[in-house]
């Protein structure tokens, strides 16, 4: 034990290997949950730094040697001075990573100097190399906030693989536009069926290019049932499920970065629990004044979404019906009407076109309608999306065709 450091909170348990960086052990408290218990399996870093002809160069943290170490009571900080990638040997780039104990959160940054000649393209930190589902569960799962619900993505007793199998190595689950939303807003809970709960948040209020990734290693016990293996090993190779904050810093030459900082803490309960913590922390981020505040600033300011036509013609409201909705927003206080599937065809359909489409009434209905619901006090916002271009039209060629953005094969960019 002489080469660990642990941290605590009342609800978290951290251990450190001081000869490596590494987070080797992650404890809850408040339900005796080992997320992490295995010390081989700790992870502390990873940066891709690509490469003239090689794109996929790691720097594994784990792998740097040891770095200086500084602890205080509740803070333990690791450096190294530069960095050792895969593929392109010894880089001028120095690391700085620490994690603190804030309240109950251990909270993790990480500063970046460059003077290297490659870019710092993405980083994983925090990075867990184990997280392991509660004993005795039947379920487990990761959550976050996505468009309009909690997207939700099982752990346990499967994993399914969202990236591909020609993009992965492993079966992994991150976030994107391809088939799932992204965060939209920044905070991943970990949960069971009996409500133990683990979450990450952003520990700051400045934005940037962040997400989440979970990767199952070795694989699946069953592909075609995408069964997560209930063992801790698989044909001798140990089970586990690493997991990372996932940054976009792009960190040019010559250039410094602070990433987000991410904080963790354990709870028990259901993710309504989760949340309620993450909004005693980011509260503080957004205090209101206390003296001289707006009236109208303590008031919930509310849009409704209202989707008038698909692209599968259900022409469910007609433009002269908006300002009825309009005084019904006005009684519940609901500020912004934002309008969908107003124009021909229905949403998403017949893209860059947003003429008025008759079955829903005629141009003069909907301008009246606008100013009437405008009269009410409410606004009104007509979704558009004015960069797609539907190739199919016979119109294409003849008035959109010279406006299109072609690559340097002189084809469409699609």
């Amino acid at each position: 034990m002489d080469n660990y450091h642990i941290l605590e909170s009342n609800t978290l348990k951290l251990t450190f290997d001081t000869g490596t960086g590494s987070l080797v052990g992650v404890y809850s408290k408040v339900s005796d949950w080992k997320l992490l218990d295995r010390p081989w399996l700790g992870l502390s870093f990873r940066l891709m730094l690509p490469l003239e002809g090689r794109r996929n160069n790691n720097v594994w943290g784990h792998e740097q040697g040891k770095p200086d170490c500084n602890i205080c009571e509740n803070k333990i900080e690791f450096a190294w001075k530069k960095v050792h990638s895969e593929h392109g040997g010894e880089h001028n780039i120095s690391i700085l990573t620490t994690c603190e104990i804030v309240g109950e959160q251990a909270v993790f940054r990480m500063h970046i100097d460059n003077n290297d000649t490659v870019t710092v393209e993405n980083v994983y930190y925090p990075y867990f190399g184990d997280m392991h589902r509660p004993n005795g569960c039947s379920e487990y799962s990761f959550c976050y906030g996505g468009y309009a619900h909690l997207e939700k993505f099982t752990l346990f007793p499967t994993f399914a693989n969202m990236k591909g199998y020609w993009g992965v190595e492993v079966p992994t689950i991150m976030p994107s536009m391809s088939r799932y939303n992204p965060p939209l807003f920044p905070i991943g809970i970990f949960e069971d069926d009996q409500h133990n709960g683990f979450y990450i948040s952003s520990a700051d209020n400045r934005i940037e290019c962040a997400s989440w990734q979970a990767e199952l290693h070795p694989g699946n016990s069953d592909s075609v049932g995408r069964i997560t293996p209930s063992e801790d090993t698989l044909g001798g190779k140990d089970v586990f499920i690493r997991f990372a904050a996932t940054h976009m810093p792009f960190v040019l030459p010559g250039k410094s970065f602070d990433l987000i900082p991410f904080g963790i803490e354990a709870y028990k309960g259901d993710w309504h629990t989760a949340v309620r913590q993450y909004l005693n922390i980011s509260k503080k981020w957004t205090a209101l004044p206390e003296e001289n505040r707006p009236e109208w600033l303590m008031r919930p300011h509310s849009w409704l979404q209202l989707h008038i036509n698909s692209p599968e013609d259900e022409l469910r409201i007609r433009y002269k019906d908006l300002p009825e909705i309009a005084r019904e927003c006005k009684r519940h206080d609901v500020k912004v009407i934002q309008l969908v599937g107003w124009n021909y065809g229905g949403q998403d359909r017949g893209n860059p076109y947003h003429d008025i489409d008759p079955r829903l009434g005629t141009w003069q209905e909907l301008y009246d309608a606008i100013k009437e619901v405008q009269k009410i006090g409410v606004k009104l916002i007509l979704f558009a999306k004015f960069t797609w271009a539907d190739r199919s039209n016979a119109d294409f060629k003849n008035y959109l065709e010279p406006m299109t953005i072609k690559d340097p094969f002189g084809d469409y960019y699609v």
